[in-house]
C-alpha cells in the first residue's frame, strides 16, 4: 500500500481553491487513539461486555481499565497520552491552542485581532456536552453574532472542535436546531460527565469519518 502523509498541506483547504485535486488523492481522517485502538479488542456489540472489559475490578479487566483511566486523563493524541505527564499535559494545552489560533488559523483567515479566538477557546471546554448557543458566547464575549458564528466555523476545519446535530427524522428540522459541541482533545474539559460524553462522542466520530473515507458511508 503506498501512503502518503500530506502533516500540514491541508489538502482539505486546497481543494476549496480553483486548482480541482479530484481523483489526484483519497483523503483518510486520523483521529486521536480510542479505546477499541489501544486495547486491540475485537469489536462487539453486546454493551455489556463492553462496559465489563472497563469497569469491571476483575484481574483479566486491569489492563483495559488502566487503558481507560489513562485515554481518559491524557486524551487520546499520541505525545500526551504515551507520556502520561500532568506537566507535559499542561504545555500540550497552551501550545495546541497558541498554534492552533497563531499559526493556522492566521495563515487562512484575515482576522485583525486573534485573542478574542483565544478567548472564546477558553470559554469553549466548559460548553462541552451542552447545546451550542451562539447568543450566550456573544454575549459573554460582547460581539456580533455572526462574528462568533463565524469563528466557530473557523475552528471546525482546525480539528478544535465538531458538533452533533440532534437526531431527527426531518432533515431541515435537525438542521434548524442547535447542536451540541465538543472538542477533538477531550482532557480540556474539567467536568468528569461531559469529559466521558466528550470522549464517546469522539469515538463514534471516529467510526462515522472512517466509514465514510472508505466509501461505505455519506
Amino acid at each position: 500500500m503506498r501512503i502518503l502523509v500530506t502533516g500540514s498541506a491541508r489538502l482539505n483547504i486546497f481543494k476549496k481553491g480553483g486548482d480541482s485535486l479530484l481523483g489526484r488523492y483519497l483523503p483518510f481522517r486520523l483521529h486521536p487513539f480510542s479505546m477499541g485502538e489501544l486495547s486491540q479488542k475485537n469489536p462487539t456489540e453486546d454493551l455489556s461486555v463492553a462496559i465489563e472489559q472497563i469497569f469491571s475490578k476483575n484481574k483479566r479487566c486491569l489492563g483495559d481499565r488502566e487503558i481507560y483511566d489513562r485515554l481518559f486523563k491524557f486524551g487520546g493524541f499520541p505525545s500526551p497520552y504515551s507520556r502520561a505527564s500532568l506537566q507535559y499535559l499542561n504545555i500540550w494545552h497552551h501550545e495546541r491552542v497558541e498554534k492552533l489560533i497563531r499559526e493556522d488559523l492566521r495563515d487562512l483567515s484575515r482576522i485583525p485581532d486573534l485573542s478574542q479566538i483565544e478567548m472564546l477557546a477558553s470559554i469553549l471546554p466548559e460548553r462541552v456536552g451542552n447545546l451550542l448557543s451562539v447568543a450566550s458566547l456573544r454575549r459573554d464575549l460582547e460581539c456580533a453574532h455572526n462574528t462568533v458564528k463565524n469563528w466557530l466555523q473557523y475552528l471546525e476545519p482546525l480539528f478544535y472542535i465538531f458538533t452533533i446535530s440532534p437526531y431527527s427524522r426531518g432533515l431541515a428540522r435537525s438542521l434548524k436546531k442547535e447542536p451540541k459541541l465538543y472538542l477533538w482533545d477531550w482532557s480540556e474539559v474539567e467536568s468528569i460527565a461531559a469529559r466521558f460524553e466528550n470522549l464517546v462522542a469522539s469515538t463514534l466520530l471516529k467510526s462515522c469519518h472512517f466509514w465514510s473515507d472508505i466509501g461505505m458511508g455519506s
